[in-house]
């Protein structure tokens, strides 16, 4: 009767859940037909904020908060359950869900994230096994394995320490049985979680926390940065919550103390079937409980007295094996305790202690350190705070002053640690003796003293650098030389001893690091730009025990004078060689004058044979004119080369540039190849260039520049020649030329050919200096200008770049800025019927001359033996009305045949012809009464015209 009432009344109970129940669900979804979804993203292994209860579904702080947020704001939560961190980031990236609770606050996160104010800090912290004291903190896992959660910052703090080994977890879990296994000897974790699952394990007595909190990482709500308003919400919701009596009791149940499983509610629902159940089976549970107890027991009984053999067995080996190493350690250990004040009795010393003092190990142990070190040394100690620095860093290194047992006093080096020994702290001094150190030190320094004062000593300047070029040390004569740019050390050297922002091209300390080999150079000082003195640099590589260069030495002497000696030196012997040249030349130009300036007659007079037979208009009559013209210009040459090499005259006149540049290039264009473009460019005022010279030399000047442009640009690029007024001032004109400063007419040829270095450029005017072929040139032509231009007191600048081309600037000091008009030439060519003899050794001169005079009316009687011609006129001396004779002949020159005539004759006319000649010159020839002097070739209408004037003035 009573278990009929019974049920009656637990199956009204069920019926009255079941109907609260289901009004509950059709009220919950009346009002969830207006509510918002919101998908929540949660780890499943999180407690106190995230965990799984029995059926599967998440649990936990962070859950119950959330639910009661999206209550208050009109939402209807959907939770998605993730197996760790790393999967909830992922998809919040993708967007498969809306919001995290109670999610780390990261640097890295807060880039993609927002997150509401903070509603709790975890710290994160190292554990290990209880009672475990080798580990103090994560500077100890130097040989030990370390556990790291994923995606918990601690990856990211143990990376800053030297670890054995590590080892990433993806959850708590795993990591704490791995600590409790033994797999590993620590883990660094957040803390609630891994409390909430230790207690939950009843492990939380097996495992301790190691020193302070490692990390606070505060957490809050998270969502991705597009969804502010959400946050919001959220944000505000959670703030007010936070301070509500719900939430003070939900964290009371998660985080405070354990949620107890059996329930009023479960109790309720369960009491009835269980209460029969337990009465049946307290009996016999109660007896096999018993016994199961007792085996357990006895298995840990057994275990435990295993475990204590095994553990004083290790004791007794690490014992051994730490004797073993303390004795064997040479430098002498003393182990005392660290005491508040004063000194402990000697814990534990060492065989080499025993051995140093001279006291037996039993008395060293009766002693303190006091009764070892020196009174003085250890007031010192006392009074700089030795026990201060050793409680606040824990080990300090000194030297003392320590007294044997004999007596004796020794210097010594004291490094002492303070160690914890079962929860006491002690002291460890590990103490070695330095009188070897200190007798090498004083030797070091002794020698480090002798090397500076003979490193000083040096008048030459001494530097040191090393591989990167950085000044490492300098002597003082270095100082001296450099004191504008003090302190030297720690700069580069081009920084200091050249003034430049880079190594030098010419570096001879980089070549001697690289190679390993000495190298010597000079170099100017202060820098490139401005040298005002000369060093003379040796660099003298410096190896390493492996032969690897780590530096060089810089040995620099002081050579101003020295150069300045052979630079003064250098010219002497540039001025003997060049006398020697010029000695050349003369020979040179004496031995060939002659024949030169003879063929040059004998082409010169077939042309004016040749025009003189041309009908009128004849298309070869300007081409005559034109190589008659050349002649003309050409038969100065040999004058030129003698007027360079002996500093001859010509017949300077005033001369306006521009015609006589004209002249040159229509001569020019004619033999000039079509691959050439020649311009010519004059400035407004080039018209005003009136220069005091001689024509024809400026003619050879423009004739050689030119040829050799077209020999450079290989017959073809661009030639131009100008020519401008321009002033220039002291520092435009170089010191080999005397020019002075003023108006000069530049007159510019430049050519796009193959150019010459620098070192090509500073000898191309030295006479025989040629880059042709032997068959292209001797190498007089420059050499000529140079000489030409140095007589009309210009100058010559010449800039070229290989590749590029050449540019000679020729400078003629002006004489006055107006315009002459050229003198016109006089062709006219009279005729007579005079007798004339003719006297030259060559052959076809005479030939030549016979006919030009013959076709002008005059009666010739040519001659080629000078002897000959000198016996005819005695036999006849009324004979003749005009003697034309040639200089050089063999036997009897020109001018001694006319001396030998005019004893016979005194009022017979003579002209005297010579190629070249170093016996007579105009001058000299009418001194001697010769009527008049010619240099060939001999321009006919002149001739003629000379002739004519001579006779004409005899009648008269």
């Amino acid at each position: 009767m009573v278990l009929q009432q019974k049920r009656k009344l637990l199956f009204i109970l069920l019926l009255c859940a079941a109907t609260t129940l289901l009004l509950t669900s059709v009220s919950c979804l009346t009002h969830q037909s207006d509510k918002q979804i919101l998908t929540v993203g949660v780890v499943k292994n999180f407690p106190p904020l995230y965990q799984l209860d029995n059926q599967g579904e998440p649990a936990g702080l962070a859950i119950d908060v959330i639910k009661s947020l999206s209550s208050s704001l009109n939402y209807e939560p959907r939770f998605v359950i993730f197996d760790a961190w790393p999967d909830v980031e992922h998809a919040l990236k993708e967007k498969t869900i809306d919001i995290v609770p109670d999610m780390g606050i990261t640097d890295s996160r807060k880039k993609w994230l927002s997150f509401s104010r903070p509603s709790s800090t975890f710290s994160i912290s190292l554990f290990c096994l209880r009672g475990n004291k080798d580990i103090q903190s994560l500077n100890d896992f130097k040989d030990k394995s370390i556990g790291i959660v994923n995606c918990m910052l601690g990856d990211a703090i143990v990376s800053k320490y030297d670890v054995g080994r590590k080892t990433i977890y993806p959850h708590i879990s795993d990591a704490l049985v791995a600590l409790l296994s033994g797999a590993i000897d620590g883990l660094v974790s957040p803390l609630p979680p891994l409390a909430r699952l230790a207690h939950d394990a009843h492990v939380e007595n097996q495992i301790q926390t190691v020193g302070a909190s490692l990390f606070d990482v505060k957490r809050g709500i998270a969502v991705l940065k597009n969804n502010d308003a959400l946050l919001k919400e959220f944000d505000q919701a959670q703030s007010e919550f936070l301070k509500s009596e719900e939430y003070k009791k939900l964290h009371s149940i998660w985080a405070g103390y354990e949620r107890p499983y059996w329930t009023s509610k479960r109790i309720l629902i369960l009491i009835g079937t269980l209460t029969g159940i337990v009465i049946v089976l307290m009996g016999g549970w109660r007896y096999r409980s018993i016994r199961t107890l007792n085996k357990k027991l006895q298995l840990a009984k057994d275990s435990l007295e295993l475990k204590v053999k095994e553990r004083t067995q290790e004791l007794a080996a690490k014992e051994q094996r730490y004797h073993a190493v303390v004795n064997n350690q040479k430098d002498i250990l003393l182990l005392h305790m660290l005491l508040a004040e004063g000194f402990s009795n000697f814990c534990e010393v060492n065989d080499a202690a025993v051995d140093f003092y001279g006291y037996s190990r039993e008395e060293l142990l009766t002693m303190k350190p006091n009764d070892i070190v020196c009174p003085i040394v250890l007031r010192g100690h006392l009074e700089s705070g030795f026990r201060n620095t050793m409680l606040s860093q824990g080990e300090y290194v000194a030297e003392s002053v320590h007294i044997k047992k004999s007596g004796e006093r020794v210097p010594m080096e004291v490094s002492a640690t303070i160690v914890d020994l079962d929860g006491d702290k002690y002291i460890l001094s590990n103490v070695r003796d330095i009188r070897d150190r200190i007798q090498k030190n004083k030797e070091i320094k002794e020698s480090e003293t002798f090397l500076r004062c003979m490193f000083d000593s040096f008048q030459d300047g001494i530097s040191v650098l090393d591989r990167d070029l950085n000044v490492i040390k300098v002597n003082k004569r270095v100082e001296e030389l450099y004191s504008d740019q003090m302190p030297i050390v720690g700069k580069k050297c081009y920084q200091v001893y050249h003034k430049r922002n880079s190594v030098c091209p010419f570096c001879p300390s980089m070549e001697a690091i690289e190679t390993g080999g000495a190298q010597l150079t000079e170099v100017p000082y202060p820098d490139m730009d401005n040298p005002q003195g000369w060093l003379e640099l040796a660099s003298y590589p410096l190896f390493n025990d492996d032969g690897e260069t780590f530096g060089v030495i810089e040995y620099v002497k002081e050579i101003t004078q020295r150069k300045k000696d052979e630079a003064e030196h250098a010219a002497l012997e540039e001025q003997l060689r060049q006398k020697h040249k010029m000695e050349a030349v003369g020979y040179m130009a004496g031995g060939i004058a002659h024949n030169f300036n003879n063929n040059l007659a004998i082409i010169l007079g077939n042309v004016e044979l040749s025009l003189l037979k041309q009908p009128q208009n004849s298309e070869v009559t300007p081409l005559l004119e034109n190589a008659k013209t050349a002649i003309r210009n050409s038969k100065d040459l040999i004058l030129k080369i003698i007027t360079y090499s002996r500093k001859g005259s010509h017949n300077k006149v005033l001369t306006s540039l521009p015609p006589i540049i004209d002249e040159t290039v229509s001569l020019l264009c004619s033999t000039l190849p079509v691959t050439v473009n020649l311009q010519q460019v004059f400035s407004p005022d080039g018209s005003l260039a009136i220069v005091n010279l001689d024509p024809s030399q400026l003619q050879e000047i423009l004739v050689n520049l030119c040829n050799n442009a077209v020999q450079a640009m290989d017959e073809n690029g661009d030639l131009k020649i100008s020519l401008e007024l321009v002033e220039l001032g002291e520092k435009d004109i170089p010191p080999q030329y005397e020019a002075p400063p003023g108006s000069y007419a530049k007159l510019s040829v430049q050519d796009t050919g193959c150019g010459m270095p620098a070192e090509m450029v500073d000898r191309i005017f030295d006479p025989f200096y040629t880059t042709k072929e032997d068959y292209e040139g001797a190498g007089m032509g420059l050499a000529t200008v140079q000489g030409i231009v140095a007589q009309h007191g210009g100058l010559i600048k010449v800039n070229s770049i290989p590749n590029r081309g050449t540019l000679f600037d020729i400078y003629f000091p002006i004489i006055k800025a107006s315009v002459i008009e050229p003198l016109p030439m006089n062709t006219d060519m009279p005729k007579g019927t005079e007798k004339i003899l003719f006297v030259d050794d060559d052959e076809q001169l005479v030939s030549i001359g016979k006919n030009l005079l013959s076709d002008s009316g005059y009666q010739i009687t040519a001659m080629t033996e000078s002897t000959e011609a000198l016996k005819l006129f005695t036999a006849n001396p009324d004979h003749f009305d005009l003697i034309i004779t040639d200089q050089t002949m063999p036997h009897l020159t020109g001018k001694d045949l006319i001396q030998e005539l005019k004893k016979i004759r005194p009022d017979i006319p003579t002209i005297l012809c010579t190629g070249y000649s170093s016996k007579i010159n105009e001058e000299e020839a009418k001194e001697q009464g010769i009527d008049a002097f010619f240099i060939k070739p001999l321009y006919f209408p002149e001739l003629l015209q000379t002739m004519r004037m001579i006779l004409d003035g005899k009648k008269e």
